[in-house]
């Protein structure tokens, strides 16, 4: 048996772990939620496991293990009472120890932790009737620590064990340790608050980096459209900046800055521009040819950005047709798939193009979404698809966001930079 005290998130790297299918995996930690997750992603994966909710600050585990995995928790543990995460070294009821240190800080910076951890370990080790082997890689030095007599064959086994699912743990979610229990996905939420709290993540004060991905074939028709950019919103407003890409069959590139009283285009390089002027700025809500050319474009840009779905998430219109957990990368999430009733959403719409284009989707064929939220029901990626069973065509936009709250960018072209507005618009 493996016991892995304080897991986090490292019994998801079983996969990488040379193991036969008869060892059971014992995982433990003290957050209920995470818990409960990592039973279920074991089940899916078909790993023979058991989970318990357990605080080291009471001890460790009374129940034997053949090996028992303590990864980068000695220091959290002495920070809360000191001395007690060595001493647990010694309680663990296991022959074999495999313990682990952070050798950086999460901003990459030494600080002297391997230097402190190896000082600390060699003297706790210091008189101990151990076999110790010291491995070093990445951002992390590890001890296998042999508490009693194991033969050469476990010895190698332990250390490959131990390798393998290090390698695989310390890739995880930028800006977040592999045992930050807020990387756990939600429960299953009813359409009414996975629409609000989706809803205020996207339209309230914070930013993200995103990528909008549009494909449309459709009779002889393939237009591929990307979009990539971040954005922030503030007390001012909304602040955005992107590089839109067309293929059709040509490719054409737009990069845009927009903040709250101002749209900046780059035009594409046929435009001719000058060099040091290849910026034209065009208002909200101006009256200028440019700025009403590109007012759809604008919207558009905005709706396909910040509205994580092709259409509203109403329960009026809107059902959830299915729910499981489907990581998102290495981001535990939990993924909804939704099904849409377009001439509802028509019905409720004003008169005008947008409900003319509801209602021509509705009649082309059945819309299909899928939307992935991380912890809180924070949203990580989507997809829209309509199916168009006439043409064999399928109209598909999908959208990934990374980086929330992490500081956003936007720089402003300054006025020095910009030219009138292309001839003719």
């Amino acid at each position: 048996m493996i016991a892995d005290l304080a897991c986090g998130m490292n019994p998801l790297t079983v996969e990488w772990m040379p193991v036969g299918e008869d060892v059971l995996y014992r995982a433990s930690d003290i957050d209920s939620r995470l818990m409960a997750f990592l039973d279920e992603a074991l089940s899916v994966l078909g790993v023979s496991h058991e989970v318990a909710v357990h605080d080291l600050l009471t001890g460790p585990d009374p129940q034997p293990a053949d090996v028992t995995l303590l990864l980068k928790a000695v220091p959290c543990i002495e920070t809360q009472q000191k001395q007690l995460g060595w001493s647990l070294i010694d309680a663990i009821n296991s022959p074999v120890v495999v313990v682990s240190f952070p050798t950086k800080s999460l901003g990459q910076r030494s600080k002297g932790m391997y230097r402190t951890y190896s000082n600390g370990f060699t003297a706790h080790a210091e008189g101990r009737p151990w076999q110790v082997e010291e491995l070093e890689f990445g951002n992390e030095l590890v001890y296998v620590v042999e508490c009693s007599e194991v033969s050469v064959v476990a010895r190698a086994a332990v250390a490959a064990v131990a390798v393998l699912g290090l390698a695989a743990c310390t890739s995880s979610v930028a800006g977040t340790g592999s045992s930050d229990p807020t990387v756990v996905p939600p429960a299953q939420a009813t359409l009414a608050d996975l629409s609000k709290a989706v809803t205020a993540k996207l339209t309230g004060s914070g930013s993200a980096k995103f990528t909008v991905d549009s494909t449309t074939e459709l009779l002889d028709a393939h237009t591929v459209t990307s979009v990539t950019g971040a954005f922030r919103r503030d007390d001012q407003g909304l602040w955005m900046t992107a590089t839109m890409t067309v293929k059709s069959p040509d490719t054409t590139t737009l990069s845009f800055v927009l903040t709250p009283s101002a749209v900046y285009v780059r035009p594409p390089a046929d435009q001719k521009l000058p060099a040091d002027k290849p910026w034209v700025r065009a208002t909200e809500n101006g009256t200028d040819a440019f700025s009403q050319e590109f007012a759809p474009l604008f919207a558009s840009l905005k709706q396909a950005t910040l509205s994580p779905l092709a259409m509203p998430l109403d329960p009026a219109t809107t059902t959830i047709v299915g729910s499981d957990l489907q990581p998102v990368g290495l981001t535990p999430a939990r993924h909804y798939a939704l099904k849409t009733d377009l001439t509802a959403v028509a019905k409720s719409l004003p008169d005008g193009p947008l409900k003319d284009t509801t209602l021509l989707e509705a009649k082309l064929g059945a819309m299909v979404d899928e939307l992935w939220v991380g912890n809180g029901n924070v949203p990580l990626r989507s997809e829209s698809k309509l199916d168009v069973p006439a043409t064999k065509g399928t109209l598909t936009v999908s959208r990934t966001y990374t980086a929330w709250g992490q500081p956003v960018d936007v720089p402003v072209p300054p006025d020095s930079q910009l030219s009138p507005p292309p001839a003719g618009g």
